[in-house]
């Protein structure tokens, strides 16, 4: 039996957050929803020891931001994987996720194959390292 993989998804705007949470339910993901940076870092720290395997994290969020997140989460669970979101594309963001970490950066409004596609791959890489 193949093993759900985990996901967390963090966007401030609740209502992209929870449909993009319920698209990736029915491509049978276990998805956990998160609409600030210090709510996501309350999951991941629930979630321990285990972590998710994929987190999609919105950049621009009031508090503390996805960079922030980010960095937590590459210091406390560098092991998962991590696709940075953000409405506000330029070219300085996706530099700096990647350099402190994202293995992905996605631009919104996003086509949710893309989404998905960039999601399988990364996943995919993961189980081949």
């Amino acid at each position: 039996m193949k093993i759900k993989k985990t996901l967390l998804v963090v966007d401030d705007e609740e209502q992209l957050c929870k449909t993009v949470a319920g698209e990736l339910r029915r491509e049978q993901y276990e998805v956990t929803e998160a609409f600030d940076g210090e709510s996501a870092i309350e999951c991941i720290n629930t979630k321990s020891p285990l972590s998710f395997d994929l987190v999609l994290l919105d950049i621009t969020m009031p508090g503390i931001n996805g960079l922030q997140v980010l960095d937590f989460l590459k210091e406390n669970h560098p092991s998962t994987k991590v696709i940075m979101v953000t409405g506000h594309a330029d070219f300085k963001s996706a530099i700096e996720s990647v350099k402190r970490g994202a293995d992905e950066f996605i631009t919104k409004p996003y086509d949710f194959e893309n989404l998905l596609e960039a999601i399988q791959r990364i996943l995919t890489t993961e189980e081949e390292e």
